[in-house]
C-alpha cells in the first residue's frame, strides 16, 4: 500500500523516534484540576502515555495512564488530590512502548495560584 504524504514532517515515525511536540498546562480556577494538552509526532504504532503530578514535597497528587494513544493530539484533565497549599506542582509526562520502554520524557513546573478557566472549545 502506498500512502502519499505532502508534508514529510507528518510522516508516521517508528516507535524509537516518537517524541512530544507540545505540552500545554492550564490550571482550572478551582485550583484542584489542570487541563493537559499533548501533541506528539505522528506514529506507526500507538505509544502509551504516562502522567505524574507531584506537590512541592514530592508527594504524588495525580497519576494518569493512557494505554495505546490513538491520536497525536490529546487533552486530559488531572484532578489534584490533595491540593498543595503553596499551589506549586511538578509534572512528568512520558511516552513509552512495552518493548522499548520510555522514548520521551517532559518535565514542567506549574502553579495553580492565578488560574484562568481553560477554553473547552
Amino acid at each position: 500500500m502506498f500512502i502519499q504524504i505532502e508534508d514529510p514532517s507528518e510522516a508516521p515515525l517508528p516507535p524509537e523516534q516518537v517524541r512530544f511536540r507540545a505540552l500545554d498546562v492550564k490550571p482550572y480556577p478551582d485550583g484542584g484540576r489542570v487541563k493537559l494538552t499533548f501533541e506528539v509526532t505522528p506514529f506507526q504504532s500507538a505509544p502509551d502515555l504516562g502522567v505524574e503530578v507531584y506537590d512541592q514535597s514530592g508527594q504524588t497528587v495525580a497519576t494518569l495512564v493512557v494505554i495505546g494513544v490513538n491520536t497525536n493530539k490529546l487533552e486530559l484533565t488531572a484532578h489534584l488530590r490533595p491540593r498543595d497549599p503553596a499551589n506549586l506542582y511538578n509534572l512528568k509526562v512520558s511516552l513509552k512502548y512495552e518493548d522499548l520502554g520510555q522514548v520521551d520524557l517532559l518535565e514542567r513546573s506549574f502553579s495553580t495560584a492565578i488560574a484562568e478557566a481553560p477554553d473547552d472549545g
